[in-house]
């Protein structure tokens, strides 16, 4: 979608003002001013887009991040109960 609108920006028909050559300096910066103008457009839609992108990027982070504290909190009580497990099995050894 970011594409489309970078092509939509680029592909704008350019405003050419026809003047007699007098006004040659005055055409070149008007030209310069739309151009300069849809370069800025262009940026800010590529700023926004990496914008976007880092949000995504810090999201998958934090949700990395509750994963991998999930699966140590899972681990942990897996170890937990093998150890209750191996403590019970040695109780029931020595008092049979």
């Amino acid at each position: 979608m970011q594409i489309a609108m970078w092509m939509a920006i680029v592909n704008q028909t350019s405003y050419h003002v026809s003047f007699s050559c007098s006004f040659f300096h005055f055409s070149f910066i008007f030209l310069f001013d739309v151009y300069f103008n849809k370069l800025r457009e262009v940026f800010i839609v590529a700023q926004k887009a990496l914008k976007e992108k880092e949000e995504h990027v810090e999201q998958l982070l934090v949700e990395r991040d509750l994963e991998r504290s999930e699966l140590a909190r899972m681990a942990a009580r897996v170890d937990e109960v093998m150890l209750l497990h191996l403590i019970w099995f040695c109780v029931e050894w020595v008092t049979s």
